[in-house]
């Protein structure tokens, strides 16, 4: 935030935009409005799917069919990086047949995968490591029949399930899931509970664990 600021303070002249997920800290600048993004509507997503594949729209009616039928996969279609996941899944099959299934996992390894291997802030938390924490996460909510997690819950529950990691390493892992990948976020701006961007999301790792 100290850093914003006084880039904001030595160029005031320009047009400033910050960008951010719902974090657990609030960005208080002075002079700033805050608006929240909520994603395409459910009728502008066959135009959000055919401006992503571009010439080749035409090969997305199975994309199509499966929104229409499945209200879980819909939501999860209008965040446009699940939507993008969505349409470079479905461009690459050749002739496969379609599942739900890939679909989410597409979605998960679009906001996992890049974070792969990469230390941040001296923690390097591999995608098995995320993928096996995020299950357990998952599992444990459905069982409770939530879907919100608290940031203490969560740590207790890494410390668990990796029982070498020991409480600072865990909070920090914390930290990264909930900033880094994006698939687990805080609930709303400031807050320490934690949910899964999408309930549909948490289904299907809770399935896989």
């Amino acid at each position: 935030r100290a850093q914003l600021a006084e880039m904001v303070r030595r160029f005031g002249h320009n047009t400033w935009i910050i960008a951010k997920r719902p974090t657990d800290w609030t960005l208080d600048l002075p002079g700033f409005e805050t608006s929240v993004l909520r994603g395409t509507d459910c009728c502008s997503l066959p135009d959000c799917f055919e401006n992503l594949a571009g010439e080749r729209s035409a090969d997305l009616a199975a994309l199509y069919a499966a929104c229409e039928r499945n209200q879980a996969l819909r939501d999860l279609a209008r965040l446009p990086l699940m939507a993008a996941a969505m349409v470079r899944h479905m461009l690459a099959l050749s002739g496969h047949a379609l599942r739900v299934p890939d679909l989410c996992e597409a979605c998960i390894t679009a906001c996992l995968g890049e974070w792969d291997g990469l230390p941040r802030d001296g923690v390097s938390l591999s995608l098995l490591d995320q993928r096996s924490i995020l299950q357990a996460v998952a599992c444990e909510m459905q069982q409770a029949r939530t879907w919100v997690i608290n940031k203490d819950s969560l740590r207790r529950l890494i410390e668990e399930h990796r029982s070498s990691v020991g409480k600072i390493r865990a909070a920090l892992w914390v930290d990264s899931l909930a900033s880094e990948g994006g698939i687990l976020g805080p609930v709303a701006e400031g807050s320490s509970d934690l949910a899964f961007y999408s309930p549909s999301i948490q289904s299907y790792l809770a399935a896989r664990q």
